[in-house]
């Protein structure tokens, strides 16, 4: 990469040359002052010495080589030429610790997060590094970078943070165990955003290193050191040639997340299933409040079976619940809030079709304040919205947050409606104008929860298409939790680590760090950070400037007009 000096001396030496022509070529001439007409002139310039009148253009046009040899030092770093072990390159790397809920994960002292500082500790490398901690900010709802040091209390010793009372002869942590469960109380460890170290770049970070313990996509623009996972996944060769291979029997591997939650028709009761890995211990559940608060759920109200793969439980009434499963030998417990649906949905219907469709549902209610409404729609028409009120009078779509609406058309091809909300059973669909069976149902992106049906002779005379009306409104519903901060979130209430209940215009929505964070996701994908940019618009200013700065003095100092020149 060209560094700033080359490209300076480079621009400079036109003006030097130009300097040196200017000073070979001068010339002292004695010429009689009464031949000239005595004149009375003074220009805006002449406050400026003889020097600086003379050879302004000279001093104007090193400022400008200059700033042309910074934005082309700043352009270059921003293409990746920078050596790797280059100090320019040192001075402006960073590290980012990934404080992910996977990470605390394991037994004490060989979890992800230990084994990601104490790397951080002893990698000569990454000496120089700035460090940051990237965790998810329930203020704010989203994923933020926050640097190290400031949280241990550290003191910057070769530009290293380093815990002062807790750091070895060599330089390394004595125990990670003190730095984790620092992290541990300043953070909330959920699931982070990564695509955040992108402030990194717009800081003028050029060199960007991610610990974590598995990344599931390819970096590009970036590196990344994975630790492995809590249950031993294998690690990215950096970090194995800094560490010992510790085995997964010896970190841990207990991990759980829910599989299952619906209606057992036959029973009558709520199942929820779990999977699990690992030695098992207690399982606790309770009931929960709206504003976060549990309290023991009595013991006839629920029935946990064990089975292979994982433990299942059976609640007999709907509601808001927190279950914990325990985890052995000092591990962090598994803990996930979910609500389950009353058996009953308030529905609505407008136009007759739909009317029949709600009286051949046994859980649908009729309402005036429905959460679901059924309309018949014109397919002419097809984004047009439905009645808002029955003949009788009574309001139908207010309130309402799901919507599936049917066109009947004339005439029956020999697409299928999608066997996957009808049981596997065959209901040919019919369609008109071009549109294609095959996208029935499909969901309106203007109205989150939509569906649209196509509906020929055939489909209507078929005597399993109730199945297919329960398939698609079963899809609809609301799931018993979020993996993500749910839309129009006000406001989080912790539960325990990566587990929380949102506050949000539709109610209380139960929240859970999702799947990737209890057990390894597989690897697909590219992500990306652009590279750092060279900052063209102030390089660009600061050469109009410049530029605009030799015009005004030639002006000045010779009280011409610009069009003259």
């Amino acid at each position: 990469m060209p560094s700033f000096f080359e490209p300076l001396l480079l621009l400079l030496a036109p003006v030097a040359a130009l300097l040196f022509l200017n000073l070979r070529l001068s010339r002292r001439l004695v010429y009689p002052h009464e031949l000239l007409a005595e004149e009375v002139r003074k220009t805006a310039a002449t406050m400026f010495f003889r020097a600086i009148r003379a050879y302004y253009d000279l001093l104007f046009d090193m400022g400008i080589a200059v700033v042309a040899a910074l934005a082309i030092a700043a352009w270059a770093a921003s293409q990746g030429d920078v050596p790797p072990g280059s100090a320019a390159r040192k001075s402006n790397a960073a590290v980012v610790i990934d404080c992910s809920r996977s990470m605390f994960m394991g037994r004490p002292g060989s979890r992800p997060l230990d084994l990601a500082l104490k790397f951080l500790s002893s990698d000569q490398e990454l000496a120089q590094a700035k460090a940051f901690a990237l965790a998810f900010d329930p203020s704010s709802l989203k994923s933020r970078l926050t640097p190290l040091y400031p949280i241990f209390g550290r003191e910057k010793r070769g530009h290293r943070d380093i815990v002062v009372d807790n750091i070895a002869a060599d330089g390394t942590f004595a125990d990670t165990s003190v730095a984790s469960a620092l992290l541990r109380a300043e953070f909330d460890f959920f699931a982070v955003d990564y695509s955040v170290m992108d402030e990194l770049r717009r800081k003028g970070f050029d060199r960007i290193t991610l610990i974590t313990d598995f990344f599931p996509e390819r970096p590009v623009g970036f590196e990344v050191v994975e630790v492995g996972f809590a249950d031993g996944t294998p690690r990215t060769a950096e970090y194995e040639a800094a560490e010992a291979t510790t085995s997964g029997a010896e970190r841990g591997g207990f991990s759980a997340y829910p599989t299952s939650i619906r209606l057992d028709g036959a029973s009558g009761t709520f199942l929820v299933a779990f999977a699990e890995s690992g030695p098992r211990d207690g399982l606790e559940i309770g009931a929960l409040r709206e504003d976060g608060t549990t309290f023991p759920l009595p013991v006839e109200r629920f029935r946990i079976e064990e089975r292979a793969v994982g433990r299942a439980i059976r609640i007999a009434s709907d509601g808001l619940y927190l279950v914990r499963l325990r985890a052995p030998q000092g591990e962090e417990d598994a803990v996930f809030a979910f609500r389950l649906p009353s058996g009953t949905i308030h529905a609505a219907a407008n136009g007759p079709f739909s009317a029949r469709v709600l009286d051949a549902l046994p859980y649908l209610e009729r309402s005036t304040r429905p959460e679901l409404l059924l309309a018949d729609g014109d397919l002419a028409q097809p984004g047009t919205p439905a009645p808002r009120s029955t003949p009788g009078g009574a309001m139908t779509i207010r309130g309402a947050t799901r919507l599936v609406r049917t066109h009947i058309v004339e005439s029956d091809e020999r697409e299928l409606l999608s066997a996957a909300f009808s049981g596997a059973r065959l209901i040919v669909g019919g369609a008109r104008g071009g549109a294609q069976p095959s996208q029935a149902p499909h969901r309106d992106a203007t109205r989150r929860g939509d569906i649209e049906c196509l509906l020929g002779p055939a489909a209507r005379a078929n005597e399993d298409l109730a199945l297919f009306y329960d398939g698609i409104i079963t899809s609809t519903a609301e799931m018993p939790f979020a993996t993500a901060v749910p839309e129009g979130t006000r406001h989080l209430i912790p539960l325990a680590p990566g587990t929380y209940l949102a506050e949000t215009p539709r109610g209380m929505v139960p929240l859970n760090a999702p799947p990737r964070e209890f057990f390894v996701p597989s690897r697909e994908g590219v992500m990306r950070l652009p590279p750092q940019p060279p900052g063209r618009m102030l390089y660009a200013t600061l050469l109009a400037l410049l530029f605009a700065g030799k015009l005004l003095a030639w002006r000045l100092s010779s009280g011409k007009s610009l069009v003259s020149r």
